[in-house]
């Protein structure tokens, strides 16, 4: 069965658990999607097992315009096939913090190239991006968080101000504290306001 044919499948059967209500509540706080049909996220990965693992559905899953799809998309995708040139492509559909969030939890942080990933958050000017890329490393292996990178990261989002980034570049730092480097760096920042609310 080719890709259209599957994700014409997966979504008939996601169809049958729309909600409405869901999908107000996501339009009035600013998340937006193409079309969406409320879907919880919990039934999404469920009905997604199915289907996992297959990496070239997956993306094809990631560029369609439907919600619930690209939730599908991240339990699907293998992440051992994640390399750091697909990062772009994965970075690239993040339209929200709903699927930076998914995309960090259920796919990137299950990867062994934090480096990779903390680097594209240096370079990338789209905050949703970074978001997704600082809370992919927060949540994945504590030994791969490279010390430098994080450190790097963790002064980009302090100079945001971004309150998301703020979060969850004091989610990598907690999250990395056997690190002696890192552990050093947060003893001198206790007196930066911003980044020791939400590291302490």
């Amino acid at each position: 069965m080719d890709h259209r044919s599957l994700s014409a499948r997966l979504l008939a059967r996601l169809r049958r658990e729309t909600n409405g209500a869901v999908v107000a509540d996501m339009e009035s706080r600013g998340v937006h999607y193409g079309r969406s049909y409320g879907v919880s996220q919990h039934t999404i990965r469920s009905a997604s097992k199915e289907f996992s693992p297959d990496h070239e559905f997956a993306k094809y899953l990631w560029q369609q315009p439907i919600r619930e799809l690209k939730l599908a998309a991240v339990t699907i995708a293998d992440p051992k096939r994640i390399t750091t040139d697909e990062l772009k492509f994965w970075f690239s559909g993040v339209e929200n913090n709903e699927l930076a969030e998914n995309l960090a939890s259920f796919l990137l942080s299950k990867t062994d190239i934090t480096d990779s990933i903390l680097e594209f958050y240096g370079s990338s000017p789209n905050v949703t991006e970074q978001y997704a890329a600082i809370l992919s490393a927060a949540r994945g292996s504590p030994e791969n968080i490279p010390a430098e990178l994080t450190i790097a990261c963790a002064e980009k989002a302090a100079a945001s101000g971004d309150p998301a980034l703020l979060r969850a570049a004091g989610l990598l730092l907690s999250h990395a504290t056997a690190n002696p480097q890192i552990l050093k760096y947060i003893d001198s920042i206790k007196e930066q306001v911003l980044l020791d609310e939400i590291i302490m």
